[in-house]
């Protein structure tokens, strides 16, 4: 009985941001992530597609490269079952951590001049 409460509360909340998804558009991707752990909660095969089209839509709208950036892309890759696109973000998160930068853009003069304390 609760496993019906809990489906029923899902799909109210899949609603509920699949309206906000709309509304937002482009600049909705908060709402485009909770569209996507609705639908993986359902077992629903549009999870894949959405956390791939969000990290997609992520990785190109800005080039920069942040440590939780290349965690939340890394994510959004393993959620969308593009494993080896998660490995890629996530060793570029450790390397950032480890003030190695992986590619040569702005952050990587900053963390050039980083210390350990």
């Amino acid at each position: 009985m609760s496993i019906n409460i809990k489906r029923k509360r899902v799909l109210i909340e899949l609603e509920y941001w699949e309206h906000c998804a709309s509304v937002a558009g482009r600049t909705g991707g908060t709402h485009y992530e909770a569209v996507g752990r609705c639908y993986r909660y359902l077992n629903d095969p549009r999870a894949a597609d959405t956390f791939q089209q969000l990290a997609d839509k992520i990785r190109v709208g800005n080039s920069k490269i942040y440590v939780d950036r290349e965690l939340l892309l890394g994510n959004l890759y393993r959620l969308a079952g593009n494993q080896d696109a998660a490995r890629q973000h996530y060793q570029a998160a450790y390397d950032l951590t480890m003030h190695k930068p992986t590619r040569d853009n702005g952050d990587a003069a900053i963390l050039a001049q980083l210390r350990p304390w």
